[in-house]
């Protein structure tokens, strides 16, 4: 960050205010979005312009970015990342995920879950899945090592907190 403010310095004053300014729009945009940064988008019906999937989901690359109160979508890239805002660079995302079958979300201590999906899936698709959590940095490698060497995944029974200690061998 440094280096940028000291090559910031190189620039011609309108530019700098020009920059300050862009700064503080994008500041701006980034406190007006709820959804913990999720960028809110406006889906509206595309008739014969738009050709959705077979499962008939909207095949649009770009939808609008719409305030919270406009927006009838919640979608997964961070508005203050780099992509964020439209813009097209690497882009950072928050899953946001379309499960259309049961699952459970349950507190296993303050501000942590445990995702229970009712689905049964093969080993390999499973230990895939789970790599993947861990690739994404959702579940600790950990977990996972632990899990593959037992041959399968546990967590705490939800009428047994963990302690707030930490660790309890029970």
């Amino acid at each position: 960050m440094a280096r940028v403010k000291q090559n910031e310095t190189l620039l011609p004053h309108w530019a700098q205010r020009s920059l300050r300014e862009l700064r503080d729009r994008v500041e701006c945009l980034q406190r007006g979005l709820p959804f913990g940064g999720r960028t809110p988008r406006r889906m509206t019906v595309h008739g014969d312009a738009c050709h959705p999937n077979p499962a008939g989901y909207c095949a649009c690359a770009d939808m609008p970015v719409a305030t919270p109160d406009e927006a009838n979508l919640v979608c997964s890239d961070v508005a203050n990342s780099a992509g964020g805002l439209g813009l097209r660079c690497k882009m950072m995302h928050k899953p946001v995920i379309d499960i259309d079958l049961p699952c459970s979300l349950v507190e296993s201590s303050p501000g942590k879950f445990h995702l229970y999906i009712e689905k049964e899936v093969g080993a390999d698709d499973y230990w895939a899945l789970l790599h993947a959590f861990v690739n994404a940095g959702i579940v600790e490698p950990g977990y996972y090592e632990s899990s593959t060497r037992k041959g399968y995944s546990a967590v705490r029974h939800p009428d047994h907190l963990k302690p707030p200690t930490g660790f309890l061998n029970a």
